[in-house]
């Protein structure tokens, strides 16, 4: 009798594994179709990158291991890197496209796709180094009509050191200042790609992080950013039209762009197949 109950018992738990196993393999094809090459790979599977990324320095921490800290250039080189937009976004469709709260979750890439440009962007850039320690950056960020899979809006930083936090914040004050009409698509889209530095110390004041309910210690301070001048860039707040003698940067926008090395990217599916 009761080894009638143990074999019910134990059926019951293969087919609740069977079923499991069924839901994960549909709720998550591309875990399945792409396995992560690593345990930081895999937790962005299912979870912000930025949470793995803290969860493996408490854990290296607690292991007493030295927390590495790999230096950067804070923009990248504007010859790879230029910058690159979608040409179907524009300002008279962001109410439809980048103002919606989802487009940025629908348009950006399968974790495994990111994972794989990350590997090879560090192959080509830093040989050697671990793709674990780097964050895959759209120059133009997918909210502001950034291009998804042009290698020419890619490019690495750390997790390590503030410029990738920095960047976020930036991104985000620049999509409410576009979606408020304070300031155009074209304007921020160049502002971010030619410098976010310097557009940083510009737009990360008081009153815009005030005015759209954001952190106000996200203000700069001197200290976050070494002396820097920009000749021909006027104030980033207010409506104001292109700013006469600024440089054409997203070279996306170009019929016959010049060439540029970059490594190759995957071609397979951006998006998570439904």
């Amino acid at each position: 009798m009761a080894s009638r109950r143990v074999k019910a018992q134990i059926s019951i738990l293969l087919a609740g594994a069977v079923i499991l196993g069924a839901v994960f393999v549909q709720s998550h094809p591309d875990f399945v179709a792409h396995p992560p090459r690593s345990s930081r790979e895999a937790c962005g599977q299912f979870f912000d990158p930025a949470n793995c990324q803290a969860a493996a320095t408490f854990a290296a921490i607690n292991a007493k291991q030295p927390i590495r800290q790999i230096v950067v250039p804070s923009i990248p080189d504007p010859a790879r890197t230029p910058g690159a937009i979608n040409p179907a976004i524009n300002q008279d469709n962001i109410t439809a496209t980048i103002c919606k709260g989802e487009y940025q979750a629908e348009k950006s890439p399968r974790p495994s796709w990111k994972a794989a440009a990350t590997r090879r962007l560090v192959e080509s850039l830093y040989p050697g180094e671990n793709p674990d320690d780097f964050s895959l950056d759209y120059l133009v960020p997918i909210s502001l009509g950034g291009a998804v899979a042009d290698p020419r809006n890619l490019w690495l930083q750390t997790w390590t050191g503030p410029n990738r936090e920095l960047k976020d914040h930036l991104e985000m004050l620049l999509t409410k200042m576009v979606c408020n009409r304070q300031i155009a698509l074209s304007v921020a889209q160049q502002r971010i790609a030619g410098d976010w530095r310097d557009t940083y110390q510009r737009a990360m004041t008081p009153k815009n992080l005030a005015q759209y309910q954001m952190p106000l210690k996200w203000a700069v301070s001197p200290e976050q950013f070494p002396p820097f001048t920009s000749p021909n860039v006027g104030q980033i707040e207010g409506q104001r039209a292109q700013v006469e003698g600024e440089p054409l940067i997203l070279q996306a926008e170009l019929v016959d762009p010049e060439p540029y090395e970059v490594p190759a990217i995957p071609t397979e599916p951006l998006y998570p197949q439904q």
